[in-house]
């Protein structure tokens, strides 16, 4: 029996659609009749382990670098992205600390610094697209509407933070991450044990992405 026999008998008059008697005028919880329904079974859930879902290249690494403007395969292509963080995230050039010479940095579209005016427009037409920095030559701002996984089986080494759809795509294309640690984000531990075991990571304390030392960088995950 039910261990409240009166509470019982009110919700079964509201599963039939009949107003809840007034305590004061019910019947006696000892006389009162109840009954208890049955239990359904708990639907049965299987969990099945599933490799990374991820979204592949269009289109091959010498048509997005040619289109980027970067003919010389012995430059290094560092893609700056932050995903859905890209409007929170700050930071800002710092000349030789930031880049070397042979290194060209490609920045999303939407994480581009608000106080970096663009320079010469080229768009190839395909999607890649660029405006170079008008201070910095090294900077490329990305079209709105690029193919990310295009450009980063394009790039050398991705800057960025550790999430599903960056580890995914930088594991597939065997494209290193070099990742900005957050705090209180519970998929982080996880998907880094991804990047370890497939070698591709390396860390940048926040510090240094916020003032641009980024040098050492790039070639430590480039060496990955």
């Amino acid at each position: 029996a039910h261990p409240m026999p009166w509470l019982e008998h009110q919700h079964q008059r509201q599963r039939q659609g009949q107003q809840p008697l007034d305590a004061s005028s019910s019947p006696s919880p000892a006389t009162t009749t109840t009954t208890t329904p049955t239990t359904a079974r708990s639907p049965c859930t299987a969990i099945h382990e599933m490799p990374l879902v991820v979204r592949k290249a269009r289109r091959t690494r010498a048509e997005v670098r040619r289109e980027l403007g970067i003919l010389d395969e012995g430059t290094g292509l560092l893609l700056l992205m932050f995903g859905g963080l890209s409007g929170t995230v700050s930071w800002k050039s710092s000349g030789n600390k930031t880049l070397a010479e042979n290194w060209v940095c490609a920045v999303c579209h939407a994480i581009w610094p608000e106080d970096e005016e663009d320079g010469t427009s080229d768009n190839g037409g395909g999607g890649g697209g660029k405006r170079k920095s008008a201070r910095n030559e090294q900077f490329i701002r990305l079209d709105r509407d690029v193919y990310i996984p295009d450009v980063i089986n394009a790039s050398d080494v991705v800057l960025g933070k550790i999430g599903y759809g960056s580890v995914s795509e930088c594991v597939f294309h065997r494209t290193p991450l070099i990742y900005v640690p957050r705090e209180n984000f519970a998929e982080e531990p996880e998907l880094k044990q991804v990047l370890e075991r497939h070698e591709t990571c390396v860390e940048m304390s926040a510090k240094a992405f916020a003032t641009g030392e980024w040098r050492g960088g790039p070639s430590k995950g480039q060496a990955r």
